[in-house]
């Protein structure tokens, strides 16, 4: 197991993590706000994918924290802190934009308002959307904040991870083990995202890809890491030049190959394998390079999970207003979002992240 020390931060997980919203942001920007852009750019944009980059580093961290617990009422403690108080926040900041837009009309006198509330406050989005019955379909994008599916994923991974590392710990072959259950997770992940690209999206299909199954694969990729950190850091640490060149060189090589487009690649899962591995490595080494480079940019801010959690609300604000179809509103939402991010880290998520025990351990770096 990894040796481990209390002090500062010595990685650069905080940018990494704010780098993978602020793409997410992007994404959803260009998309939602219809902002002229290249193919070109899009494209680049897909090759690092927010979401299975937050999975990665999540399989990382998350075990780190499970470990050094050793406790799961502590651990689960933890997470809570971590998740809940600002995801409660952004929901009633939400809710106050659809009443001030005057969208929310009266449907908080339905039944489907409040089964809709109960799965948004248990983090369940995908089981809200499905409950919403078409609320919000006169206000923004015609959904309160679908980007919030990922974090029912990262719930189901703090739920799943003891049962996973006490099975893989107790397998005489371990990384049989682990093989398999990732063999499991892609084969789930192939036959979800089939569907899903063909649309319409069935309320199953919803379920599936929104659950822990189809992206466990990739969050294993992060637990791995951990365990063997000792093992692989010195493929990792200080090595980000190495690997973001050659998952760039990769992406060229697949670009000019015709496969074009987050799907095309997804689909292919030779292609697919190669590439979230590979992108896991720039992902590791990005976060043990630079020693102390998110520290100088960030102090000990950590407003990723505020830019998340708010920029879909920013986006349907702008959608609402018809600021679409130029650049200045993407440049201005990410500000806002940064902003708003900002106060919640500052007056919520920190004060909640205080209460947390113990405090947070880091891997000695040799």
């Amino acid at each position: 197991m990894l040796e481990l020390r209390e002090s500062k931060r010595i990685n650069n997980f905080h940018l990494l993590r704010l780098l993978a919203a602020i793409e997410v942001f992007t994404a959803h920007g260009l998309a939602h706000l219809e902002v002229p852009v290249p193919e070109w750019v899009v494209e680049i944009l897909w090759w690092f994918p927010g979401v299975p980059i937050f999975f990665i580093a999540s399989g990382f961290l998350i075990t780190q924290s499970y470990c050094k617990n050793g406790s799961l009422t502590v651990f689960f403690r933890n997470r809570i802190l971590r998740i809940f108080p600002a995801l409660w926040v952004c929901l009633l900041v939400s809710l106050a934009v659809v009443a001030l837009f005057g969208a929310a009309g009266d449907f908080w006198t339905e039944g489907a308002f409040w089964r809709w509330l109960a799965a948004q406050l248990m983090a369940f989005s995908s089981l809200a959307q499905v409950v919403a019955s078409g609320m919000f379909n006169t206000f923004g994008t015609h959904e309160l904040n679908g980007a919030l599916w990922t974090l029912s994923v990262e719930l189901q991974f703090y739920l799943i991870l003891p049962l996973l590392l006490f099975v893989v710990f107790k397998a005489k072959l371990k990384f049989l083990c682990v093989f398999s259950i990732s063999l499991a997770s892609i084969g789930i992940y192939l036959i979800t995202i089939d569907y899903w690209t063909k649309g319409p999206v069935s309320n199953i299909i919803l379920f599936s890809y929104t659950s822990v199954f189809p992206h466990l694969f990739v969050f294993l990729i992060g637990v791995c890491a951990y365990i063997y950190f000792d093992f692989i850091k010195r493929w990792l640490i200080n090595r980000i030049l190495w690997w973001l060149s050659t998952y760039i060189v990769w992406r060229v090589l697949l670009w000019q190959a015709g496969y074009a487009g987050y799907w095309a690649v997804e689909k292919n899962v030779f292609l697919m394998l190669i590439t979230k591995l590979l992108l896991a490595g720039a992902v590791l080494s990005f976060a043990f390079s630079l020693s102390g480079l998110s520290q100088r940019i960030l102090g000990d801010n950590d407003i990723s999970y505020g830019v998340y959690i708010y920029h879909m609300v920013v986006i349907n604000i702008w959608v609402e207003l018809g600021f679409t179809g130029s650049f200045w509103p993407l440049w201005a939402g990410l500000l806002v979002t940064c902003f708003v991010a900002s106060l919640s880290w500052r007056f919520i998520e920190k004060p909640a992240l205080s209460m947390k025990k113990p405090r947070l351990l880091l891997p000695q770096l040799a």
